[in-house]
């Protein structure tokens, strides 16, 4: 059944994303799982310091795969990208880019995507401008 699928990624990607806490300030301990077909293609939490990000580092192990077999992947993520309002996150930006184009996704969760990701770069813009 996909939901206890879905279930068991996630709780990998939380159990990732917990290896950096503690480490990983100014940004959020992330972690990222990428499935494609029910196997794991990149895994991957943010590195002590901060950098690299989670996300990031599990596309880093999924490059093996080729283009199309990513297009079809499904990413489980532990936070929305870059919400900590430091600064601009290239690498999130990156991979919210790329699920927009995966064909497997409805409009509605490409909407979803850009809206969640436009309301992040808004609360920065706003938190930017406060003394």
């Amino acid at each position: 059944m996909q939901a206890d699928a879905d279930s068991r990624f996630m709780r990998l990607a939380i159990a990732l994303g917990k290896r950096g806490l503690g480490q990983v300030w100014p940004n959020p301990a992330v972690g990222c799982v990428i499935v494609r077909e029910g196997v794991i293609i990149g895994r991957g939490w943010t590195q002590p310091g901060g950098r690299p990000h989670g996300e990031m580092r599990a596309l880093a192990r999924a490059l093996h795969c080729t283009e199309a077999d990513l297009l079809k992947a499904a990413g489980y993520l532990t936070t929305l990208p870059d919400t900590n309002g430091t600064e601009p996150n290239d690498d999130s930006a990156r991979l919210v880019e790329a699920l927009e184009r995966n064909p497997h996704l409805t409009d509605f969760e490409r909407r979803l995507i850009r809206m969640t990701w436009d309301e992040a770069e808004r609360r920065r813009g706003h938190d930017e401008q406060q003394p």
